[in-house]
């Protein structure tokens, strides 16, 4: 302010500590041997693959319209303590994260899990009806 008679300049300074969005395992540490940290990385682990970058291609999420319903199927990584895989629906993709439920998602996992590069993986069906509004399907993992 202008009005020095009545307001004073004040100087301050703030330390702001970012912690990581989610949870980083041992496990997935581990796997990573000396290569950065990233998301693509870390949905590689989930995903099946045996490095940072080495997908399969044949366990890459794909999405599908089925019978009325929007369809996502994809494989994860099977005994890895801590690790969740949920997906999820929203209708506004504007609406942030608040926007995303499971409300409404059929999430089929198939019986036994498969061996895929030395990976054991088990293959998912998520599902929602497209009757109506637009819906969009995602997968959330966190690993703790």
């Amino acid at each position: 302010p202008t009005d020095i008679v009545n307001y004073n300049t004040v100087t301050f300074s703030v330390s702001v500590t970012v912690n990581p969005a989610k949870p980083v395992g041992t496990t997935y540490i581990g796997w990573l041997n000396g290569a950065s940290a990233s998301d693509s990385a870390f949905l590689d682990y989930v995903f099946g693959a045996t490095a940072p970058g080495t997908l399969d291609p044949n366990l890459k999420p794909t999405v599908a319209i089925t019978g009325g319903n929007l369809v996502l199927t994809y494989y994860t990584r099977e005994g890895t303590t801590g690790l969740t895989v949920t997906p999820k629906t929203s209708v506004d993709l504007a609406a942030g994260a608040g926007g995303w439920s499971t409300a409404g998602v059929e999430n089929v996992a198939e019986v036994a899990p498969t061996t895929v590069n030395g990976v054991s993986v088990r293959k998912h069906t998520a599902s929602v009806p497209v009757i109506g509004v637009k819906k969009f399907l995602r997968i959330e993992a966190v690993q703790q």
